[in-house]
């Protein structure tokens, strides 16, 4: 079975040719919290998102964009999990639906199904700006971890939380 590592250490500097998993919102704006930090490290992948969100607005919620190889290999996730973000961010439930939705269009979207092993690297998504418990998008990543032996998900932290 499949399972969530947690490691202390950033994100964008231990991971090599894996997929950088985040939640994003539908309006393709990168203005704070982690995604502020993928935008300027990643300015061409935030561009394709922000191209990405121009073009399919509020459709793209509960779904994934992976933008292209963004350096070392790394591929981009942006999981929509919310049409807006401040104080228009969607409720709680709703974002949990969408990271539901959205998980699952991007397994589809690697072929998780093939076997092969996978890596995503991610953060505690959902758990800053969009005011989700950790243990609520913990869960719905377990999910999905049992029904994908192959799949492995390291969560990132700072502080060993």
């Amino acid at each position: 079975m499949g399972r969530i590592t947690y490691k202390k250490g950033s994100l964008f500097t231990e991971p090599k040719g894996k997929y950088l998993a985040q939640a994003t919102n539908c309006r393709g704006s990168f203005g704070s919290g982690i995604a502020l930090k993928f935008k300027k490290l990643y300015p061409d992948a935030t561009e394709l998102y922000r191209q990405h969100c121009v073009k399919v607005k509020d459709s793209a919620l509960g779904t994934t964009f992976i933008a292209p190889s963004i350096h070392d290999d790394v591929k981009m996730v942006c999981l929509f999990t919310s049409r807006g973000y401040g104080k228009f961010v969607d409720s709680p439930p709703m974002i949990e639906k969408s990271t539901q939705r959205a998980i699952e269009d991007f397994l589809t979207q690697i072929d998780a199904k093939s076997g092969k092993p996978l890596e995503v690297h991610s953060n505690k998504f959902n758990s800053g700006l969009f005011r989700v418990p950790w243990t609520t998008t913990e869960a719905i990543i377990e999910n999905f971890l049992t029904i994908y032996p192959n799949l492995q998900w390291i969560v990132w932290t700072w502080d060993g939380k």
